[in-house]
């Protein structure tokens, strides 16, 4: 006996409300709308990386249910580089990912958390923070340090880094990137070529 066209309907319905979107579309979502995504600067000077704070999260993409928000940045033309990128830990960030504006695989390097700058409860008395070139409040929140090497990015071509937010507030993102000629990105440089000093707990 054949099923009723309308139980498959909400059969349909249902299954795409427990799974969400698939990767794939979500991805050429994300694409779609990558026009609409702020510019992250960059830098090609090692230890000299812009810090930029960017608002994400206010009007949201949403795809599937999910808020999603994102930036866009361009390799240079000249040469391969490998890139490093870092996002200040806002609290409400789920999910994020590096993907090609043209269609490909996630770019995915390595990765490094990097404990806050400045967390006042471990300073002794009397004691001076360090010099920082992160303003507050990105001093006491973690950083996403990421690296990825020049064999898997592409010269003169667009990407976009996406986020995915838990919730509806609005996130002041710091984030920062800078290209370098290193073939192949050490987690433990990925500090240095950015620029930032040592945290204070250390």
């Amino acid at each position: 006996m054949p099923i009723p066209d309308t139980l498959l309907i909400l059969f349909a319905i249902s299954v795409t409300s427990w799974a969400g979107v698939s990767e794939a579309l979500r991805d050429e979502t994300i694409r779609t709308n990558a026009g609409k995504a702020a510019s992250l600067e960059t830098s090609s000077t090692i230890g000299n990386a812009k810090f930029q704070v960017i608002r994400l999260n206010v009007e949201a993409l949403d795809i599937g249910g999910e808020r999603y928000g994102m930036v866009r940045f361009k390799t240079p033309k000249a040469r391969p580089v490998s890139l490093v990128w870092m996002f200040a830990d806002v609290g409400n960030i789920e999910q994020y990912e590096l993907i090609p504006l043209k269609p490909g695989d996630p770019v995915r390097g390595n990765r490094l958390i990097y404990p806050p700058l400045n967390e006042p409860e471990k300073l002794l008395e009397g004691e001076k923070k360090a010099e920082l070139s992160l303003p507050k409040p990105w001093d006491q929140l973690e950083l996403h340090l990421l690296g990825v090497s020049a064999a898997m990015l592409a010269p003169g071509e667009d990407y976009v880094i996406w986020f995915r937010f838990g919730d509806r507030q609005p996130a002041d993102v710091l984030l920062a990137a800078t290209f370098t000629e290193t073939g192949t990105v050490d987690p433990a440089k990925l500090p240095e070529i950015l620029g930032l000093p040592k945290p204070i707990s250390e």
